[in-house]
């Protein structure tokens, strides 16, 4: 099964919070000490957050998201300690506007039969 027919056969798009899934959030704030943490799945157009902290907002452009390079990568973890001078996201806007990303590092979320199917990510302006 394709990673987005997978993700689609959850039916987990757009559903109300969990606990167990800000508790998820709660730690990756923890663990890497940023003001900011979410847990989201990604489909063909948007990364939605599942839960969050520190953010207002609930789903980010799929063009916009930093998340967008776990998706071929199950096995690894993304971190760009410096994201002005990485060219995948250098010009993204949610590093150009005021308070910027300055730290980011997510882990994909994969499934059993390997797709990458969202991610746990925190970042910080600093």
């Amino acid at each position: 099964m394709n990673r987005l027919a997978e993700l689609r056969s959850f039916e987990i798009m757009d559903t109300d919070p969990e606990i167990e899934m800000q508790e998820i959030a709660e730690m990756a704030k923890t663990i890497f000490n940023t003001p900011i943490s979410v847990v989201s799945f990604i489909d063909d157009r948007r990364q939605w957050y599942k839960a969050k902290i520190g953010v207002n907002w609930s789903e980010v452009p799929l063009e916009d998201t930093f998340c967008r390079f776990t998706l071929d990568s199950p096995d690894q973890t993304l971190v760009i300690l410096d994201p002005l001078s990485d060219k995948r996201v250098h010009e993204n806007p949610y590093l150009t506007a005021a308070d910027g990303i300055r730290f980011y590092v997510s882990a994909p979320i994969v499934s059993f039969q390997g797709n990458v199917l969202g991610t746990v990510c925190a970042w910080d302006h600093q």
